[in-house]
């Protein structure tokens, strides 16, 4: 239950008679109070005698009125005031300032198509629909390319380049249909297995064939992030993985970079808080993944179970290049995003 204090209410009214709309209005109250929705604060404003949302909108209060309902009063009569303050500790209330429109980042975890969860893929996408990211990254393992891979191949188990780059099409047609902001996507260590084999077999060809150019990357308008390269937006590194894989894999990321890091990889939620000796505080983050688990053949189901977590994760980043990071686990094929549930 929320407790809405006269402090809060001011900052609830200040946020709303800076915004056009409603659902403007209430993004800005979710980021001191994430918990609000609609017919919370509208039930807040009508218990403690406020004006309604619809009356506050883009209704700035005049100077005199600030004063008014701060208790701001002429010099002498401030002086009086600020002594009554120091004794009794009392803050005089300040106004809240409009807050500033935040960018909006998501980030989609590995994939391994054509192996993926095709629930998790679709609710991802729904997400994507209503959260409206500006920056849309995917982090790598996008596709499996289980048919180029080294390892033992497990018996009529499908091995089909073509196949797995027809499937691994279809998701980013779902993305791309999805989204409207810029979209990046930095490759994994699943899809440099195609580099490795065209190295391996046919390398006057490197630079006519490939992945990327199967899965028509650059035309759909994705900025290309190469495997082993990073991609930074705003103060925040994003890269597939930096040779780390288990629980500690954000961390280690966090203190290899010395800054603040999303990866891909682990198929894990993962938050890694720490700092450095300048004071800075820094964050590793990792956002699970999208696939399939019952297709992995590499490691006991039981331990897969307990530790792979369908999800995605976003951000919302400042003018001056901060990015505030959260992860969104998928449970039972629902999400929480700003206050609501979405159903896969």
């Amino acid at each position: 239950m929320i407790t809405w204090t006269k402090h809060n209410l001011d900052r609830v009214e200040a946020c709303y008679r800076s915004s056009k709309t409603p659902d403007e209005g209430l993004d800005k109250v979710r980021l001191f109070c994430p918990a609000a929705t609609y017919d919370t604060i509208r039930r807040a404003l009508s218990r403690h005698g406020r004006p309604p949302i619809r009356e506050l909108l883009g209704k700035a209060l005049t100077g005199a009125e600030l004063a008014q309902q701060h208790g701001f009063k002429p010099f002498r009569e401030r002086a009086h005031i600020e002594k009554e303050r120091l004794l009794d500790h009392h803050p005089i209330v300040r106004p809240f300032p409009p807050s500033k429109k935040l960018e909006r980042l998501l980030f989609l975890p590995d994939v391994h198509a054509p192996f993926q969860d095709r629930r998790a893929v679709e609710l991802a996408c729904a997400i994507i629909k209503i959260f409206k990211p500006d920056h849309l990254i995917q982090l790598g393992d996008l596709a499996d390319m289980y048919s180029v891979s080294t390892f033992d191949k497990k018996p009529g188990r499908k091995v089909d380049y073509d196949w797995e780059v027809e499937g691994t099409n279809e998701v980013l047609d779902q993305f791309d249909a999805a989204n409207t902001g810029k979209k990046y996507i930095t490759l994994g260590n699943h899809e440099y297995r195609v580099e490795k084999e065209i190295g391996r077999n046919s390398p006057a060809f490197a630079n006519r064939i490939g992945l990327v150019k199967d899965l028509r990357l650059k035309e759909r308008g994705w900025h290309v992030t190469p495997y082993k390269s990073s991609l930074k937006i705003g103060k925040l590194i994003v890269t597939h993985d930096v040779g780390q894989y288990g629980a500690k894999a954000a961390e280690s990321a966090r203190n290899s970079y010395m800054g603040n890091v999303v990866i891909g990889h682990t198929h894990q939620m993962q938050m890694s808080y720490g700092g450095n000796s300048n004071g800075d505080k820094l964050v590793g983050a990792s956002f699970g993944w999208l696939g399939d688990e019952k297709m992995i053949d590499y490691e006991h189901q039981d331990k897969v179970k307990k530790t792979h977590i369908l999800g995605i994760g976003i951000g919302f980043m400042e003018e001056n290049g901060n990015v505030h990071l959260r992860g969104i686990p998928f449970i039972d094929y629902k999400a929480e995003i700003l206050g609501e549930l979405v159903v896969g």
